[in-house]
């Protein structure tokens, strides 16, 4: 598994924390979210993606849409939301950025082993950019 990230100049390689599909069923169908959460010891960065809506036969199985999944305060677009934070001496242990725009592209998910392979990038609050890889990264499936 990698997952890393690169900002300003620097490549940091993190550790996988969480990684969760869900489902969120209604009576049109239903939407699935991955979140992913990976840190260091001076950066977390957190992926949320929601994806959907999928009818009743295919809400349970373990995948995704193999796409660009966007993200813009502006716009309002919530598909890709990536957030950072940066490790800091407080009682939260990190002072996170606010997302101006992001993106999540997932470009391979194997429903078998649970794992997700993609890439996405971030900019934030004071013109901070990131962006990373996350490849074989495991996830768990969450079902009722």
């Amino acid at each position: 598994m990698v997952f890393n990230v690169s900002s300003g100049g620097t490549i940091r390689n993190l550790n996988l924390s969480s990684s969760v599909l869900f489902r969120q069923e209604t009576d049109s169908g239903g939407r699935k979210y991955l979140s992913m959460e990976a840190i260091n010891d001076s950066m977390k960065i957190i992926i949320n993606i929601n994806d959907g809506i999928y009818p009743d036969e295919e809400l349970m199985n373990d995948s995704i849409q193999f796409k660009t999944y966007q993200y813009s305060r502006n716009t309002g677009q919530q598909g890709g939301l990536v957030v950072a934070g940066v490790r800091t001496p407080t009682a939260y242990g990190y002072d996170y950025l606010q997302t101006d725009t992001s993106s999540v592209t997932i470009t391979r998910i194997n429903p078998k082993k649970k794992t997700v392979t993609g890439y996405y990038y971030f900019k934030a609050a004071n013109n901070v950019k990131g962006e990373g890889v996350f490849q074989n990264t495991c996830y768990l499936s969450l079902t009722k």
